[in-house]
């Protein structure tokens, strides 16, 4: 994860995630890595963000979503369920989808 003013001249193989948020690629929160995989893993995303909520601040989550643009890819995984304030932007995956996902969904590590 890099700041989006500073992407751009990183030279690696590895792909580089651009933040429009330049605190949070200097110091992530999970807020932060919950934003970065809705871009690339929704479904993980959610994982992290049920697995962890007693972690997570509502309204950091849901400042990192709208500062990224996400609020459709949140949508789809329906995290209005753990941010109520998140506007709805096209269509979620049904639910009964998503409580099977989310008792299958295996996210291990320290917090």
């Amino acid at each position: 994860m890099a700041a989006r003013e500073v992407a751009s001249v990183i030279d690696t193989e590895l792909t580089v995630v651009a933040l429009e948020s330049t605190e949070a690629a200097r110091s992530p929160r999970l807020e932060d890595l919950v934003v970065v995989l809705l871009g690339r893993d929704p479904l993980l995303a959610r994982a992290l963000a049920v697995r962890h909520r007693v972690f997570l601040d509502p309204q950091r989550l849901l400042k990192r979503i709208l500062q990224e643009n996400l609020e459709e890819a949140a949508t789809k995984v329906h995290l209005q369920s753990i941010v109520p304030a998140l506007p709805r932007v096209g269509v979620s995956l049904p639910e009964s989808h998503l409580a099977r996902q989310d008792r299958n969904a295996w996210v291990q590590g320290r917090l």
